[in-house]
């Protein structure tokens, strides 16, 4: 399904440019923000995801905690995460290459209410469904 959306975007773009030759450069742009959908990896540049020693710790208090990392051998801490709500309790995967963590539900309240993975390869993240009535999450791993 994504690489038919893809494709047919593709087809849009290259149509649009033999008609708008002066727009190309624009055209670029968009299709270079559209590939990578709005992340990029956390680490990118910073860490080796899988090869290099780092932590993940969290930063901040209440309701303002984000996740970071900072390598093994020292270095500024890394944002990982950029929301409003506080991520709690990350756990690291142990190929390196993921974290799940407790992400509070609002603004108001930093009670954990949902478990998240976040990609550190892709800088993608999604939430992990809770089957009804499992209550709130206390920790993972």
């Amino acid at each position: 399904m994504r690489g038919e959306r893809e494709a047919g975007f593709l087809a849009m773009l290259r149509a649009m440019a033999l008609r708008t030759s002066h727009l190309l450069p624009l055209t670029s742009y968009l299709f270079l923000l559209t590939a990578c959908e709005g992340t990029l990896p956390p680490l990118r540049g910073k860490a080796e995801v899988g090869g290099d020693a780092y932590a993940v710790f969290v930063g901040g208090s209440g309701n303002s905690a984000d996740l970071y990392a900072v390598r093994g051998d020292g270095g500024p801490a890394i944002p990982l995460t950029y929301t409003p709500v506080a991520e709690l309790a990350p756990a690291l995967a142990p190929n390196g290459w993921t974290v799940a963590f407790l992400r509070a539900r609002s603004l108001r309240d930093s009670t954990p209410a949902t478990v998240w993975l976040l990609n550190l390869l892709s800088g993608s993240d999604h939430e992990l469904r809770l089957p009804k009535g499992a209550g709130a999450p206390r920790e993972v791993g």
